[in-house]
């Protein structure tokens, strides 16, 4: 079974949502200091 992919692919999502989601932040900062 591919169980064990599952656990890599989530930490890849998620590795990937936190990298997106300090992009907006830092985006929202610099166009609204």
């Amino acid at each position: 079974e591919n169980t064990g992919l599952m656990p890599a692919f989530k930490a890849e999502l998620c590795g990937a949502m936190r990298a997106e989601a300090l992009w907006c932040i830092s985006e929202f900062l610099m166009h609204h200091a």
